[in-house]
């Protein structure tokens, strides 16, 4: 095992993608408590790009308008300042990273379906950060494709480890590294000046226990909701271990009432198929 594996990997990357000035101006402009819609507006429509995706998205099936909206303000209003946002950070991250090593699509979904699982949680939970959960859920695993595509040879170990030992992705890691692909994706998210929250809750994910206090929720939440997308069958091809359901200790922190539960179950259940659409708008 190299002397620092965490150091290697980080000095590798010579061409580290950034996120585009309009999404970062998108960012620092929904942050702001007295932005509006017409802001949003002028932003968005000096990237055609990112407005075509936000008009797929309003107009696809899973809004199910009465009438096709044409109008980025109006689907601004539609959507909501943290669904733009989310979806601005989407496109740019899945135009900046393809996966080689495993299924690239797979990734990109079960990180997608991740973010609504998120997403539903912190609408029936009082103790999550309903701005931060579905870039974390959408990033929780990015530190793997760093892992991937600056250090190939370390990520085929990991793979062959896994695969071999029948372990998580996680496990085989600690085997092969002496670093953690939620090291690589805190770096990450510091990099792109995301928030705290969105950066410990990235690096405190699978070690809720260290997590300062004000971040084990979400931390939690992000457990939770990966476990729960492998146990229904959302998968990327980089863990080899048998899928198991979230354990009642994440449940229990996330404090979503009792008698919501099997709501939320059937809300958390059509995330993936949700997802496969959302994957196809960032296309």
């Amino acid at each position: 095992m190299e002397h620092n594996d965490f150091e290697k990997i980080v000095e590798s990357i010579i061409d580290l993608p950034t996120l585009p000035q309009v999404v970062t101006t998108l960012i620092n402009t929904i942050n702001d408590p007295y932005s509006d819609a017409s802001m949003i507006n002028k932003i968005v429509e000096h990237d055609p790009a990112l407005a075509a995706r936000i008009l797929k998205l309003v107009n696809s099936s899973f809004y199910s308008l009465s009438k096709p909206v044409n109008s980025i303000q109006q689907a601004v209003v539609i959507l909501g300042f943290n669904t733009i946002r989310s979806l601005a950070i989407s496109a740019s991250v899945f135009n900046a990273f393809t996966a080689n090593k495993f299924s690239y699509e797979g990734f990109w979904i079960q990180s997608l379906a991740c973010a609504f699982m998120m997403d539903v949680l912190a609408k029936n939970s009082t103790v999550l950060d309903q701005e931060a959960t579905f870039t974390v859920g959408l990033l929780h695993s990015i530190g793997k494709i760093i892992i991937e595509q600056y250090a190939t040879e370390r990520f085929d170990d990991i793979l062959d480890v896994g695969h071999r030992n029948r372990l998580s992705f996680l496990d085989a890691e600690q085997q092969v590294l002496n670093t953690s692909y939620t090291n690589l994706g805190f770096w990450l998210a510091e990099k792109w000046s995301l928030s705290e929250t969105i950066q410990q809750s990235i690096l405190f994910q699978n070690n809720i226990a260290d997590a300062p206090a004000s971040i084990a929720p979400i931390a939690a939440a992000t457990q939770f909701s990966f476990k729960f997308c492998r146990y229904k069958g959302c998968e990327n091809g980089s863990d080899f271990d048998t899928p198991e359901p979230p354990a009642q200790e994440l449940w229990d922190m996330l404090q979503i009432p009792a008698d919501a539960t099997d709501t939320v179950v059937g809300k958390l259940e059509t995330c993936i198929q949700t997802a496969q659409g959302a994957l196809d708008s960032l296309s």
